[in-house]
């Protein structure tokens, strides 16, 4: 009797465990939902309306390149050859 019930306690429990078509399902809904919330990707498109006015000086690049190598090299010395 002991036997029947353990038994009929196992197929009760492996028939309610989630099995992985049950996992795929879930992890592509939470996909879903996230890429059409934005969470997964930023909206470019909106970024470049927004800036679409503005007027961009083709030196603004090289000064930005050039703002960040001195703050990259802030307390490095140089040191020159005497020669």
């Amino acid at each position: 009797m002991l036997t029947l019930v353990g038994l009929a306690s196992l197929v009760y429990w492996v028939m309610t465990q989630p099995d992985e078509w049950d996992k795929l399902v879930h992890d592509q809904k939470t996909f879903v939902d996230d890429l059409y919330s934005g969470k997964l990707l930023s909206d470019a498109a909106e970024e470049w309306k927004k800036h679409v006015d503005t007027v961009r000086n083709k030196d603004d690049k090289y000064r930005h390149s050039f703002e960040e190598f001195e703050r990259m090299s802030i307390g490095k010395h140089v040191v020159t050859s005497a020669y």
